[in-house]
């Protein structure tokens, strides 16, 4: 306590634990959303990449991609591998029928989009952006921290790693349930879009559904 006066002030907080706890929960939350609108904002007003050209150059193992189309390769190729390899048969002039009919249908699906952006693209790309900052695309919530497999696991470990041999990712057939779990979490994790955002981003996606879990 120390002997004068001077070394026994006390200070005294007027909130309870309680109300402190919640607060702590609410400004976490609302920096996760803060920081998952940010992203989403991001990536829709972002230039536009020719996803056909890219996986046409990617597919015949062209050295000139960029970061920005090297990341929208690696972006197919999770998505679709088989239409990946199917590319690669072609640049190779070994294509099978059915590989031609699927790059077909690929371009014929891309065209239709234009610039716009599938929201299911755009949740996958935040979500790869959040694991980069080491951020859990589930949100902040403790329940989400770690994963059921029949052991506990680190919630990132369902990702792959933003650098190599970062750290070895789960199979992808061991949790099925925990990526999903995780990215339709992120829909509830963002208000709903006020009337100049809608304006702004109406030309990239389509607002129906907003706050809905792919």
């Amino acid at each position: 306590m120390g002997s004068r006066a001077a070394d026994s002030r006390t200070i005294v907080f007027t909130d309870s634990r309680d109300e402190a706890a919640r607060t702590a929960v609410g400004v976490e939350r609302n920096h996760f959303r803060d920081l998952v609108r940010q992203l989403v904002r991001r990536h829709l007003t972002a230039p536009t990449l020719d996803r056909v050209d890219i996986l046409t150059r990617g597919g015949t193992g062209d050295p000139a991609l960029d970061d920005a189309e090297q990341a929208i390769l690696d972006e197919i190729t999770r998505q679709d591998p088989g239409l990946v390899r199917a590319h690669m048969r072609r640049g190779l002039g070994a294509a099978t029928v059915p590989d031609l009919e699927r790059i077909e249908a690929f371009e014929l699906v891309e065209k239709a989009r234009g610039s716009s952006l599938s929201w299911p693209t755009v949740l996958h790309r935040v979500s790869t952006d959040l694991v980069a900052l080491g951020v859990n695309p589930g949100g902040p919530k403790a329940s989400m921290a770690d994963l059921s497999v029949g052991r506990d696991e680190p919630w990132f470990r369902v990702y792959p790693p933003p650098t190599p041999d970062l750290w070895i990712p789960l199979p992808a057939d061991s949790s099925p349930w925990t990526s999903i779990a995780s990215v339709s979490r992120l829909p509830e994790s963002l208000p709903e879009p006020s009337s100049t955002e809608r304006a702004e981003t109406s030309s990239r996606l389509a607002w129906d559904g907003w706050m809905q879990p792919i």
